[in-house]
């Protein structure tokens, strides 16, 4: 189909039955109706809405996602399903690529109380997608005061996602307090774990195998208020196989493609996967 005979009811249609994709081929047309959809009040379209807009790239739709990013901490009594609107929103915000994003995407990434260590990772791959705009709001974050253990681990998070843009000062500077923090984390026995590299993260195909079963057992397990011990064993042994290969980063990864095919039933995981490196429920 010519975009130019592409019309508002006709994206409405695709909405309405799912076509998300198709969405995005139309580009810059679906984006009033995307947000439309953002706006609403289906969980599941607003989070594929997110999505779609992240991937047609277009800067409208960075004020929309910023509201939807903080929709979380909204509506208290939906916090765990609000959660994956987040994530889905942070995710498109790095694919857009917009420095108006940079202040609420680290608002997130220190949001330790009520954030969790998954949706702040998503957060902080956005600063990363963002770049060199985000490296002065980024610096000034990274002076937040240290004297407790959670404080020294969110400025770790801030100093390794400088660290991964790679501008050369910031970047030494980053360094420069990964290095101090690890000597008061020897001092005082807390850890302050390093990240893996990217580079050093297997290809995402190579998780698909894991990834699969993973939803298998949750689908199993799927209303069960007691899951079987050999279910909640094997997912461990697979998250601790990921962590073991690579780390926390991509425990994320894989879990975040267990929420696109499941949204609503991953927190078994989660909360499975506590203790394993970094990971936190």
């Amino acid at each position: 189909m010519n975009n130019d005979d592409v019309t508002k009811e006709t994206i409405e249609n695709w909405i309405a039955k799912g076509e998300w994709q198709t969405c995005v081929d139309a580009g810059g047309k679906a984006v009033e109706a995307l947000i439309n959809a953002l706006n609403g009040d289906n969980l599941l379209s607003r989070i594929e809405a997110a999505r779609a807009l992240g991937k047609i790239g277009d800067n409208k739709a960075v004020e929309p996602l910023l509201v939807t990013l903080a929709d979380h901490n909204l509506r208290i009594s939906l916090a765990d399903r609000n959660k994956n609107l987040c994530m889905a929103s942070a995710e498109a915000l790095g694919l857009i690529g917009d420095p108006r994003a940079t202040s609420a995407l680290i608002k997130e990434v220190l949001n330790s109380h009520d954030n969790d260590r998954i949706v702040r990772q998503t957060c902080a791959d956005a600063l990363v997608r963002i770049g060199l705009p985000a490296v002065e709001e980024l610096v000034n974050a990274m002076n937040i005061p240290a004297e407790e253990e959670y404080q020294r681990m969110l400025q770790a998070d801030i100093a390794h996602v400088l660290i991964e843009i790679n501008e050369p000062v910031s970047s030494q500077a980053a360094h420069e307090v990964i290095r101090k923090l690890e000597i008061v984390s020897g001092c005082t026995g807390s850890t302050i774990s390093p990240q893996h590299s990217e580079k050093d993260e297997k290809p995402v195909n190579s998780i698909e195998p894991a990834v699969a079963e993973l939803c298998r057992i949750l689908k199993a397990e799927k209303g069960n208020n007691y899951p079987r011990p050999a279910s909640i064993q094997r997912a461990k042994e697979i998250g601790q196989n990921l962590y073991h290969a690579g780390g926390f980063r991509l425990m994320q990864k894989a879990m975040q493609y267990v929420i696109e095919r499941m949204p609503f039933d991953y927190q078994y995981l989660d909360y499975w996967w506590d203790g394993i490196g970094s990971w936190r429920y």
